[in-house]
């Protein structure tokens, strides 16, 4: 899987880099790890929908909500979202 700084891409692309496995439609999903204190953010393509989060180990805020082995399912957005950790996190994003 292709690797763009601590986000993995398991499908779709990001940062430039394309998961080789072929998808029916455009979807984006990566396994991001966020240092303790630290933050990402993803800025969606033109017409990507950001559809959820799920922290998987440790603590984040998801767009303001603090967020731990939970899936966060996001309203519909073209707007950036920020993760921002509060302990180190690692989280499933699409």
């Amino acid at each position: 899987m292709p690797k763009v700084d601590d986000v993995r891409v398991l499908l779709g692309a990001y940062g430039g880099h394309e998961c080789p496995i072929p998808t029916p439609s455009p979807i984006v999903c990566l396994d991001v790890v966020v240092a303790r204190g630290a933050s990402w953010t993803f800025t969606p393509p033109p017409g990507h929908v950001v559809a959820w989060a799920f922290v998987y180990r440790g603590r984040a805020l998801v767009v303001g909500a603090e967020v731990s082995r939970e899936l966060v399912v996001l309203d519909e957005r073209d707007a950036p979202v920020t993760v921002m950790a509060l302990g180190d996190a690692r989280l499933l994003f699409g």
